[in-house]
């Protein structure tokens, strides 16, 4: 519990979901052991159900294997989860060889569904265990569903999300990779939308302006690496376009006049594309895509990576820029320090001066008096003093 485990069947059986209580729950679609084997006793007894508490068979039938909380990085308290991302899913079974015939595929199912710790795999370490939570704030979670032990307590615990990023201002309705790289997600809440790059701490590649209206629902398109599809409140759809322009959006189509609450591309064939909308009165709009919008360009998929790839560049320039100010305020906070002292001792310095010319002055006036008195004296024009 709490670990992953390498399995052998190749079929899933486990589901996740988030609820409101701030957590995030495991699922396992196989019963357990001892309801298995209540199951096999209890075949051909009636289940009796009385009538003060009817739903006492159903009491903790189902439960989840595992509960992971969304805590917040400091203090105390739970994010509210709305959507998650995981980059590890179950893959392409395919290749995997089927059973030949029905029976075959009935004893196979049966042995799965039965399958003990016994017949578990071996733990795998290098497993990709970190996910994306959409709060209901607005915020994209960057956390580790993994349980680890605590070095105090011995306890196996969940740790604090690693990053928490205040991306929208309003409940986070989509969080979806690329289908065509694995890193890249698009998240939209509130009035915004921003597509992230796992990996990346410093903010959004791209990040929309604030529509007029609230958005509600998004989809990457699953031909084209550039092109991703946003609906609004007011019934319409942008169409963006990266390699035709990334302010705006490249077309705009009203479907209906009530609140559109998913949109969904679905590839029918080389030649066609479909786009499935519902809105909050139970209609569902069918929509093809147009040529240019479902066709991928010559190396597009090249020329988006290197577009995302300048995006990350720009940002860790902008971290730098932003580290190199903020030592530079700090250096001229410092250097303020002395020179606000430097003036305070010119200032000291120039009172002491202007007092000593001060005193000089009055000397050398007092010395003038008394040189002018002798000369009067000398000449008989001014009678000297008696002294008494």
């Amino acid at each position: 519990m709490g670990v992953v485990v390498e399995n052998k069947s190749s079929y899933c059986h486990q589901l996740m979901t988030c609820a409101a209580d701030g957590s995030l729950l495991f699922w396992d679609t196989r019963p357990t052991k001892s309801a298995h084997q209540s199951q096999l006793t209890s075949v051909n007894k009636p289940v009796v159900l009385t009538v003060s508490n009817p739903l006492k068979q159903l009491d903790l039938t189902w439960k989840p294997i595992l509960k992971v909380s969304v805590s917040h990085i400091t203090g105390s308290g739970e994010f509210g989860p709305t959507k998650f991302s995981l980059a590890e899913r179950h893959g392409d079974r395919s290749s995997i060889k089927q059973p030949d015939n029905d029976k075959e595929a009935g004893n196979l199912n049966r042995t799965v569904s039965m399958t003990g710790k016994k017949d578990q795999g071996k733990v795998l370490e290098n497993i990709a265990t970190m996910l994306f939570v959409g709060t209901e704030s607005g915020d994209v979670v960057y956390m580790d569903w993994k349980l680890s032990k605590d070095s105090d307590s011995g306890k196996f615990t969940v740790s604090k999300p690693e990053l928490v990023l205040a991306a929208h201002e309003g409940l986070v309705c989509v969080l979806q990779r690329s289908p065509f790289f694995k890193d890249i997600l698009l998240s939209i809440g509130g009035w915004t939308f921003a597509i992230w790059k796992e990996g990346v701490s410093t903010g959004p590649l791209l990040e929309s302006a604030s529509f007029p209206v609230r958005l509600t629902a998004g989809a990457w398109s699953p031909t084209r690496p550039g092109v991703f599809f946003v609906t609004r409140a007011d019934g319409n759809v942008d169409v963006w376009d990266l390699l035709d322009k990334s302010h705006e959006p490249s077309l705009t189509q009203n479907v209906t006049s009530a609140l559109i609450t998913s949109v969904n591309p679905y590839q029918v064939s080389s030649k066609q594309q479909l786009l499935s909308i519902g809105d909050n009165v139970g209609t569902l709009h069918i929509m093809e895509v147009p040529w240019n919008l479902r066709r991928p360009s010559v190396n597009e998929k090249n020329i988006i990576e290197n577009f995302f790839e300048r995006e990350v560049s720009r940002l860790k320039f902008v971290e730098e820029r932003r580290k190199i100010r903020a030592k530079e305020t700090v250096n001229n906070k410092e250097n303020e320090k002395p020179k606000e002292k430097a003036q305070v001792d010119t200032k000291k310095l120039i009172d002491e001066q202007e007092s000593e010319w001060e005193a000089k002055a009055r000397q050398e006036y007092q010395n003038y008096l008394e040189m002018e008195k002798r000369f009067l004296e000398e000449l008989g024009i001014r009678e000297p003093d008696n002294d008494l």
